[in-house]
Order: structure tokens, then sequence, then C-alpha cells
């Protein structure tokens, strides 16, 4: 998914009012520009960077693009531990891409958590990778957890994360 969203606010009588996006629609009755930002809250959530005007398409019409933080990926290690950031470790397997603060809320979402070994630290991790044994039953378990993540995260609830549906090393590694 991209970071970034066009669409559009049309004014009709005192209200205005975006298309539908991904499922999302907003409206205010003060300016295109509040209609515009909540549409952008609404595609992006917390990953909202900024909602510029693009253009006037005529008196009614004006084309808007909304803006989220970069892309990052969230990827698992043998333990199932998840790390974040703009590449994929060595090693690692791939689990989901998107906006930054966003693909955190989403992945930890649907992840588990354990605490570390000092005070206040915690860890977010892919259930049962720890426990199963050898690749393909780890690529398995890694597999039912991306399929259940993906299906439990509506389009309207993505905030522009995507999860991946195969195994995406950064390095063919034994795990």
């Amino acid at each position: 998914m991209t970071n970034k969203q066009e669409f559009f606010v049309q004014a009709s009588g005192s209200a205005y009012t975006t298309n539908t996006v991904r499922g999302c629609r907003a409206s205010s009755t003060s300016s295109a520009n509040m209609a515009a930002e909540r549409m952008g809250e609404k595609l992006f959530g917390a990953s909202l960077s900024r909602v510029e005007k693009a253009a006037d398409e005529n008196q009614f019409t004006t084309r808007w693009t909304a803006h989220a933080q970069e892309e990052e990926w969230a990827s698992v290690d043998a333990n199932g531990l998840l790390d974040f950031g703009p590449v994929i470790p060595v090693s690692n397997t791939a689990v989901a891409k998107g906006p930054a603060i966003g693909l955190r809320v989403v992945v930890c979402t649907q992840a588990s958590w354990t605490d570390g070994a000092r005070r206040h630290e915690r860890f977010a991790f892919v259930p049962d990778i720890a426990a199963a044994q050898g690749r393909d039953e780890k690529d398995r378990v890694l597999l039912e957890w991306l399929h259940r993540s993906a299906r439990l995260t509506r389009p309207k609830d993505s905030l522009g994360v995507v999860f991946e549906t195969r195994i995406r090393r950064s390095e063919m590694a034994a795990w």
C-alpha cells in the first residue's frame, strides 16, 4: 500500500463531502479543508503526516492528497520476536509493511507480549514460533498467524498496513 492517497472533496449545499476511498468517507459543514483532514485521519490514523490541496477540478470539487509517514517493515526472527525498521534484517522473515506508527500499532495489536530481562522491558512476538520444530513448521505457524492477522485487520482499520501472504526472507538462512 502506498503512503499517499488522493481523493476529492465536493461542495454540495451546506456540506463538504469526500468520495469513498478504501471504505472511508468524511464530511464537514465548516470547510473543504476540514473534510479533507478528517478523510486523512480515517485513511491513515496515527500515521497521517499531512493533507494538502492538489488542485481545483471545478468550482464545486477539489482534489486532495493525504500523506502518511514513510513505510517500514515488520519482520520476525527464528524465535518469533518482532522487529521494525526500514529494511528486513538478515535471516528475518517479513511480516507486514506500512507507515511507521501505523505498522507498530496494527502488528503489535495482533502479536503476543513477553517481559524482558530488564524492568519495564517488553517484547512483541508471534505466538508458537519458538516452540515449532524445524523451518517448515515455523513457516506454517507464521503463515497461519499472517493469514489470521490479515483477516482480522479490516481495510478501514489497517492504517495503511499490508500483511504478507507468503514467506519473504531478506536472505535465505536456516532457522
